[in-house]
């Protein structure tokens, strides 16, 4: 019953977070993608951080000093931010702003698209480093799917076949 309440109340804020985007409009949430993606990237560091210093076998009583550790910590997996009581995790909205980045850069910038170096290199090492904070933190499949989703967002913006190819011999 308890896990049904935080569904409908988790679904109430999807909603309303989606109603409030749509009647803002996107050209207002664009503005502050860069912010976003500082923020976000911060707290995935931070948590990056917590799960390589469980690795190197800091104290857990050390561990939870730190603020804002979740409940995953007593597994030793840092993917839970604990707020007011509330108990979230950042890569469900690193991926969401993931997506407004590379939207909004290549919306701004279309003519990198078929360059190797602005259009490939430069949004990739940013996404690339969420991702790794991501993985870093103890979340692989959090890390793929946000992968395939970053693959799946260079194919819509239209980057070349080849470069697109090139990913899937190295990976």
């Amino acid at each position: 019953e308890r896990l049904l309440k935080w569904q409908v109340l988790w679904h109430l804020f999807g909603i309303a977070a989606a109603a409030a985007v749509y009647y803002i409009g996107y050209h207002r949430v664009e503005k502050w993608v860069n912010v976003l993606l500082c923020g976000t990237a911060l707290v995935l560091f931070y948590l990056a951080l917590l799960h390589v210093l469980s690795w190197l076998k800091v104290s857990s009583s050390t561990l939870h000093s730190f603020p804002f550790v979740g409940h995953g910590a007593k597994t030793g997996a840092y993917r839970w931010l604990t707020v007011g009581g509330m108990s979230i995790q950042p890569s469900e909205f690193a991926r969401l702003v993931i997506i407004f980045y590379l939207a909004n850069y290549y919306s701004r910038n279309p003519r990198y698209v078929t360059s190797f170096r602005r259009g490939i290199l430069f949004p990739l090492s940013i996404t690339g480093a969420l991702l790794g904070a991501i993985l870093l933190s103890g979340s692989l499949s959090i890390t793929a799917i946000t992968g395939s989703v970053v693959m799946v967002m260079l194919f819509v913006a239209g980057i070349r076949l080849r470069y697109f190819l090139l990913f899937f011999i190295i990976i």
